[in-house]
């Protein structure tokens, strides 16, 4: 099963997400919350931690698809590779391709590789999530 699915409408990354991340991460670094200081790291904008990815990874929301992640799954695996900032006022789309294999043990396991792309068709994040299927 190979299933490629799109985000119908771009996420907008608000200051508001960044810093509510950042502190929940308890990430105190001034670029997520303070502009002046994001403009002297020269960043321009206040920027979100590269593991904000992380929530977008799992939002069913984002892709309006019920059966995102299986129900029974177990989540064995994930990998991120930060290629760019992502900034206040970006809009995010996330494009998910998912491929079910098995493993070397013979299990069933969903393998979903996602880009994450900002407005102007940079993939700013790439990510590899896997997760086992009906483990018992």
């Amino acid at each position: 099963m190979n299933n490629i699915l799109k985000s119908k409408t771009p996420m907008m990354v608000t200051k508001y997400a960044i810093d509510s991340y950042a502190k929940s991460t308890d990430n105190h670094n001034p670029v997520y919350y303070d502009q002046s200081a994001a403009e002297d790291a020269g960043c321009g904008k206040v920027i979100a931690p590269s593991c904000f990815f992380g929530q977008l990874s799992f939002s069913k929301i984002i892709l309006g698809q019920e059966d995102y992640i299986p129900t029974g799954g177990v989540h064995v695996k994930q990998k991120y590779k930060f290629c760019g900032p992502v900034k206040e006022g970006d809009r995010i789309t996330v494009e998910l391709e998912s491929v079910k294999r098995k493993d070397d043990k013979n299990r069933d396991m969903l393998e979903y590789h996602i880009d994450f792309v900002n407005q102007d068709g940079v993939v700013v994040c790439q990510s590899i999530m896997i997760n086992m299927l009906n483990p018992v």
